[in-house]
């Protein structure tokens, strides 16, 4: 098995392919056996204790073609109910994770629930706020699968994202952030990237680890700034239930 450190060393595609594939295997082999436990190592680095071992989310949509997608990132994918959890992990297994996480929406989301949940239905109230030609009731599974693809900030799973902490910044900034930046890359995006529970994240970017990766100023209830000095970023609260409301958000967004 590959390390994590020498499958950075690809580009594109191929490294997203590779990625997942290791993870895939670590997951399955390495889960909670010693003495490379990966509960021990997510434990570790995140404070994350999973009771379940569902595999880690680095992307969710059809990130084979990107142009004119809309992309946000999320800190990092929540836990649903351990039967849900199960036949989840049960499609990616039948379809790996590569494929499988790129046709979700489509092929697992639209079969077993009936409407966008959780942060796809913030999404989706964001969306038809911020674009006035999407009306609410053409977002469906289908549309999301044609239009967004969501990263993850951390790809592992946690029940609490209050609870979130980075125990090794440079690590974490070497390794999986660098693997953010690296699908960013490929995605090579023409607009805004927006990152949802961005105020989760401020302190950790204002850390001199961060300044010559991510800048950023507030502007108002949201953030504005660049990744690698190429990529715009507008990040935002948490879109549940802001305390400034989505119709702020979308005014400080468009403040010139």
């Amino acid at each position: 098995m590959k390390s994590y450190e020498q499958i950075l060393k690809l580009d594109g595609l191929e490294f997203i392919k590779q990625l997942l594939k290791f993870e895939q295997q670590r997951f399955d082999d390495c889960f909670f056996s010693s003495p490379k436990s990966v509960f021990e190592q997510i434990n570790i680095e995140f404070g994350i204790f999973p009771n379940f071992n569902p595999y880690p989310v680095y992307f969710s949509g059809d990130i084979t073609k990107p142009k004119d997608k809309m992309i946000f990132i999320g800190i990092n994918p929540g836990f649903g109910k351990i039967g849900d959890q199960q036949r989840e992990k049960e499609y990616l297994q039948t379809n790996g994770l590569f494929e499988g996480y790129r046709n979700i929406f489509s092929d697992y989301y639209k079969i077993h629930y009936p409407r966008p949940f959780s942060i796809f239905g913030n999404i989706k109230s964001f969306i038809i706020r911020y674009d006035k030609k999407v009306k609410n009731n053409e977002i469906d599974w289908d549309w999301l699968q044609e239009n967004i693809i969501l990263l993850e900030m951390i790809p592992y799973h946690s029940p609490n994202s209050a609870g979130l902490r980075i125990n090794n910044l440079a690590r974490y900034i070497n390794t999986y952030f660098r693997a953010t930046t690296k699908i960013i890359k490929y995605l090579n995006p023409k607009q805004p990237i927006f990152i949802t529970g961005f105020p989760k994240f401020e302190n950790y970017f204002q850390n001199d680890l961060f300044k010559k990766i991510i800048s950023f100023d507030k502007v108002g209830s949201v953030y504005r700034g660049k990744i690698n000095d190429k990529y715009d970023i507008i990040g935002l609260p948490f879109l549940k239930m802001p305390r400034v409301g989505l119709n702020q958000i979308i005014k400080d967004i468009k403040k010139p």
